[in-house]
C-alpha cells in the first residue's frame, strides 16, 4: 500500500491547522480550503 494513510493524514493536519490558524486570527477574508 505504500504510505498512502500516513500522505493524507499529514494533508488533513495540514488543512486543519491552516484553518485554525484563519479562524484564531479573527477569520478575514476566506477560509482555507
Amino acid at each position: 500500500m505504500g504510505s498512502t494513510a500516513i500522505d493524507l493524514a499529514n494533508v488533513l493536519i495540514a488543512h486543519a491547522t491552516a484553518f485554525w490558524n484563519w479562524f484564531s486570527t479573527g477569520s478575514s477574508g476566506f477560509p482555507p480550503l
